[in-house]
């Protein structure tokens, strides 16, 4: 669990990947069940609101025999939910850093120890 964060850490604050991992375990430190629950919220209805949509279209059609829709209609799906995943992953890791910096005493916005650019 305290590497959900990795890429939103190494993207939004440019770390490297050391940097990275670290900031993402520094972050979710103390936050382990909250982080659990919406990361498994997140990704347990991006990935299974394709295949579910996929049967729901292929059932309205009545086209039993054509198993292919499932998939196809899925990857749609999957086009339109993703992005949004990603959006919410990037809010709780902005959520993780303004917890994190009210803990440490600092300001909301700060980032302690701010990579230096390489």
């Amino acid at each position: 669990m305290r590497k959900v964060v990795v890429t939103k850490a190494c993207v939004i604050e440019d770390r490297s990947t050391t940097q990275s991992l670290r900031r993402s375990t520094e972050v979710v430190r103390g936050h382990m069940l909250r982080v659990f629950a919406i990361a498994a919220f997140i990704n347990v209805t991006a990935f299974l609101l394709g295949p579910i949509v996929g049967l729901g279209v292929l059932v309205l059609f009545l086209y039993l025999e054509l198993a292919g829709v499932i998939s196809v209609v899925s990857s749609l799906v999957y086009v339109v939910v993703m992005p949004y995943v990603g959006i919410a992953q990037a809010l709780l890791f902005d959520d993780l850093r303004s917890r994190s910096a009210e803990e440490a005493g600092l300001s909301p916005g700060a980032s302690p120890a701010a990579p230096a650019s390489s």
